[in-house]
């Protein structure tokens, strides 16, 4: 099979396409799949630039990519929920979907997947489950935070409040301002460069986004939206801390892009090697300053601060279908190149790695 791998810890330009035995089923619980197309996340890209190897075990040549759409080749006999020839998606903690091949232990939590939604190609299906999931996620838990401030049943969560997530065509982003518009009828604000300003309600739809911010215009979000004036901050860019200000008292701010606690990056497969000493202590020194942060948050502005980890499960992959399935999300799509086209994959990675001028989700095509 052929798959795309950083031989050695880097920046994109050291992506290869290179061949590898193609997999075969030694479980009754495993399924292989045929890739057609996968997504790129920033996390394949922190990851193979080797910025964590200090902190977390990390194999060489590192595996790209987490989301896939294919067609399952074969599956072993306890796997009962799935047939040949059905066309799935999903997630795999472990990367390495993109490549033609992929083999998926259904035991495992880094293995989430389901049947694609009617309506959706294999390319528009790849873009979605890291993202839509993160973003389905955090919306979640920021409902059930709101929820737990009442001791009434019938407070009314996340519903109707004033949500700041910036990245409008970002991959979470743009899923996370569909769900907050559609599902909880959120107010929503946002923060764009000016080239993408006339993008956002083409790709995301009319409605969606209350108020957009040119930030190359208006330098300072908060002046520009309102100290004080917003319930929800969903942080994608790492910017928290200059969002905190936004806030009112006893909002939250979620972010998915600042530094994470070292117990973000334990590795919990038990296939997975050990963790070094010196990971071991870098990771007590990050939990030190996530725990010194969310204590500034609270100090200083009243509001709480929370790093989230994803972590996929096929339930996780079944409810992205359903919000689908609903109309309340759409993928967006920037550029889509194939597997073997490497200068195309490295260009596209390291748009990616440079965070400048994307929109929407990077696909690599397998077939």
């Amino acid at each position: 099979m052929r798959s795309l791998v950083a031989p050695s810890f880097g920046d994109p330009s050291v992506y290869d396409v290179v061949d590898f035995p193609t997999p075969i089923i030694t479980s009754p619980t495993q399924v292989l799949i045929k890739v057609a197309a996968a997504s790129i996340n920033g996390h394949d890209i922190v990851m193979a630039s080797g910025k964590t190897k200090m902190v977390q075990s990390l194999p060489l040549p590192y595996p790209i990519g987490l989301d896939f759409a294919g067609t399952i080749l074969e599956l072993g006999a306890e796997v009962t929920a799935f047939a040949k020839g059905d066309e799935v998606y999903g997630f795999t903690a472990k990367g390495g979907a993109a490549s033609t091949h992929l083999l998926l232990d259904t035991r495992h939590r880094d293995a989430a997947f389901a049947k694609i939604p009617k309506g959706l190609t294999m390319v528009e299906a790849a873009s979605l489950p890291a993202v839509a999931i993160t973003a389905a996620t955090a919306l979640k838990r920021a409902d059930e935070y709101f929820k737990s401030l009442s001791s009434s049943s019938e407070t009314s969560g996340l519903q109707g409040k004033t949500v700041f997530i910036p990245g409008a065509l970002s991959g979470v982003g743009s899923i996370a301002l569909q769900i907050a518009k559609h599902q909880y009828n959120c107010r929503t604000l946002t923060a764009v460069s000016t080239s993408k300003l006339p993008l956002i309600e083409k790709s995301l739809g009319e409605g969606v986004v209350d108020q957009a911010i040119d930030y190359t215009v208006q330098t300072d979000i908060v002046t520009a939206i309102g100290k004080g004036t917003v319930d929800f901050v969903l942080d994608t860019t790492g910017l928290a801390a200059d969002y905190l200000p936004l806030l009112r008292r006893s909002g939250l701010c979620l972010s998915i892009a600042r530094l994470p606690p070292g117990s973000a990056l334990k590795n919990e497969d038990p296939d997975a090697p050990a963790q070094s000493r010196v990971a071991c202590i870098g990771q007590n020194v990050m939990d030190g300053l996530d725990a010194a942060f969310r204590a500034w948050a609270k100090t200083r502005w009243g509001v709480v601060y929370v790093y989230q980890k994803t972590e996929p499960r096929s339930e996780d992959v079944e409810e992205v279908s359903g919000l689908v399935g609903k109309g309340w999300v759409r993928p967006v799509v920037g550029r889509t190149v194939g597997l073997e086209d490497e200068e195309g994959v490295r260009e596209g990675c390291m748009q990616m790695f440079k965070g400048k001028g994307g929109v929407g989700k990077f696909v690599i095509t397998a077939e």
